[in-house]
């Protein structure tokens, strides 16, 4: 099975950007908010890891051999491994 590396975004405040069904753009993300700060939703994160051109070049690695389950996170100044971004 191969793997492949994807960058995406949603913006997420479009709706109330545009002032379309304002009331539920709050409602669900007050929603989104409770079940992220009572951990109920998490992400499926398998690493989390700081990013550098020898991190990139070994997780891509770790993406190639097939062997990953969930998703590797990268960013700048990352202190663990395994934790949700906060």
């Amino acid at each position: 099975m191969s793997k492949s590396l994807t960058f995406s975004w949603d913006w997420l405040g479009s709706s109330a950007y545009h002032r379309t069904n304002v009331e539920n753009y709050h409602r669900n993300f007050g929603t989104l908010s409770s079940l992220i700060d009572e951990e109920k939703l998490v992400p499926n994160l398998t690493k989390r890891l700081k990013m550098n051109l020898a991190r990139l070049k070994q997780d891509h690695q770790l993406l190639e051999s097939g062997t990953t389950v969930g998703k590797l996170a990268l960013g700048l100044n990352e202190p663990g491994e395994s934790a949700p971004f906060t």
